[in-house]
């Protein structure tokens, strides 16, 4: 055998196991908490990729390398994931991504709420039967927006005047590839396309590229903001731009993500800090004026933030989130809400982010551990900002009471740390031996589509049982019928379906929530002016049947 081949580092079992022990883990715990983590077969698909590995890591003598890459490839790279979710899925997976949708329409029409036709108690029986989930609604105003921040239903505009909203999508994909791929020109990589590879066939990029969640929206921000960051201490390539303007950069990023997701927003901007302090020491005229274009470039963002949040709420400080919050809930045992950040257990949920990394980057267990101990190696590059912002983004969303959406296979409020991890990975993978890289990179390309493709299934599932109620009314009801759905809470109910939204054209299909007394499920469709239309009760068989007048 050829040294090469044997020349197997030493810290890689080490780190192997380190980032597998979060997800075994798993395997020992309560079966309701391996599955708000993992399907069936993500652990072992995983697990089997990492023993493929390191069989032809030591039997093959030689490996093709990457093919190479141009900027004709990336839309074909960029444009799978958004395919099958447009194509495959019926409708979006979770309510977060409905409630965007919803706000964006709005925008695209130049608003930013709805009227509610007759301003009622925010809790009367005649309009619970249409509330809509990460919906807030205003009775006093008269009026219903989503509760979440504008940059994800802004993003999503543009897709919207041209009645596909994946564009969006698609675009934000198309921005991540190109911008790693410079960032990896920028660091001198040895094969730059790797990274572009990496990124696109990773099973949890291929997987949230799929929808229309915010996290999509905020990983080409984290991105762009680095490659700023990264280009102020290069001395060999200073550029057009001047110092402020890169700083300035910086903060527009991190506005932007803060508009997009809040407490991300905020770490990013921290984890930047130490990177201009260090960057600028090859540059030391850069410092002032990097961090004063940075508090400029970030003002605007958070201008936006507020005045969205005061011309939605009546108060620049109280965010539709907190507002939906107080009103809706959930509520704990004190009758305080629960959806706020600091009200989860932090140790179970670090486990939970630690075991969903342990197989979703790059789809072989364990594997994450490198990225994270690359970003390590690399911190003299940037300061340490991009190890700081890996870390520190998981710790903090560990105190989320929820712990992300289930269908994403990874730790979603960590899904903007992918980059930068990918770019890690890339960092410690040079002091391989070219065998050994060869491998562990085609098998990360082969194994990250086989585990989001098993995982796209169960997605697709759930898609197709929130999208049900309306294919079966279309094909067993009458253009004009109502629709009542069920009001249980959990995953056969108010979670899962969406009502309409009024007015209600007479020639359309109406979607009711039905209330548990039939007396006021009639009063209900009385003051609605639904009386007269026939009534149709949806059951979980995936049938209709008649609902008599009490």
């Amino acid at each position: 055998m050829s040294a090469d081949r044997l020349a197997f580092p030493k810290s890689l079992p080490w780190l192997l196991l380190a980032g597998a022990l979060p997800a075994v883990a798993f395997l020992l715990a309560e079966e309701s908490q391996r599955q708000r983590v993992f399907q069936s077969l993500d652990l072992p698909l995983s697990a089997a990729a990492l023993g493929l590995a390191a069989v032809l890591f030591l039997v093959l003598k030689r490996f093709p390398p990457l093919p190479g890459m141009a900027l004709a490839v990336l839309p074909l790279l960029a444009l799978p994931p958004v395919l099958a979710g447009a194509l495959a899925m019926p409708t979006p997976v979770s309510n977060d991504e409905v409630a965007y949708l919803f706000q964006a329409e709005l925008m695209a029409d130049g608003k930013l709420s709805q009227e509610i036709p007759a301003p009622l108690p925010a809790r009367s029986r005649f309009y619970m039967p249409l509330h809509r989930r990460q919906v807030m609604e205003d009775h006093q105003e008269g009026r219903r927006f989503a509760k979440y921040p504008p940059g994800t239903s802004l993003a999503l505009v543009p897709g919207q005047w041209l009645a596909w909203p994946y564009l969006s999508v698609f675009l934000a994909g198309l921005l991540d590839l190109f911008l790693i791929w410079k960032i990896a020109k920028l660091l001198k990589l040895p094969r730059p396309e790797a990274a572009v590879w990496l990124l696109a066939l990773s099973p949890f990029f291929l997987l949230v590229q799929t929808s229309f969640q915010s996290e999509v929206f905020s990983l080409p921000a984290a991105l762009a903001g680095w490659l700023a960051l990264l280009h102020l201490g290069v001395r060999e390539a200073p550029g057009k731009l001047p110092f402020w303007a890169l700083g300035a950069a910086v903060g527009a990023a991190s506005g932007w993500i803060f508009c997009v997701r809040p407490l991300t927003g905020v770490v990013f901007a921290l984890a930047c800090l130490p990177g201009f302090w260090i960057r600028s020491w090859k540059r030391p005229e850069a410092r002032w004026p990097a961090l004063a274009g940075a508090v400029l470039g970030g003002l605007p963002f958070l201008g936006l933030s507020l005045a969205y949040s005061a011309a939605l709420t009546g108060d620049a400080l109280l965010a539709p989130y907190a507002a939906y919050a107080q009103t809706f809930g959930p509520f704990d045992a004190q009758g305080q809400p629960v959806d706020v950040y600091g009200k989860g257990d932090f140790f179970q949920g670090l486990w939970r982010q630690a075991g969903r990394w342990s197989v979703a980057f790059g789809g072989i267990l364990g594997l994450a551990a490198v990225a994270f101990a690359g970003l390590w190696r690399s911190r003299r590059i940037d300061g340490g900002s991009a190890l700081a912002f890996s870390i520190l983004l998981p710790l903090a969303y560990a105190f989320h009471w929820y712990p992300g959406h289930w269908a994403y296979l990874g730790p979603l409020y960590a899904y903007e740390a992918l980059g930068f991890m990918v770019l890690g990975f890339l960092f410690w993978l040079q002091s391989w031996p070219t065998s050994g890289r060869r491998v562990v990179l085609w098998l990360m390309l082969f194994s990250g589509p086989l585990l989001a493709a098993y995982r796209f299934l169960p997605m697709r599932e759930h898609g197709l049982k929130r999208a049900a109620p309306q294919r079966v009314a279309a094909e067993q009801a009458e253009d004009h019928a109502v629709i009542l759905l069920p009001l249980e809470m959990g995953e056969s109910g108010f979670k899962l379906f969406t009502p309409s939204s009024p007015p209600f054209p007479a020639g359309e299909q109406v979607f009711l929530r039905e209330l548990a007394n039939p007396e006021r499920t009639w009063e209900v469709l009385q003051f609605w002016g639904l009386e007269q239309r026939p009534v149709y009760r949806y059951r979980a068989d995936e049938t209709l049947e008649a609902w008599s007048r009490p």
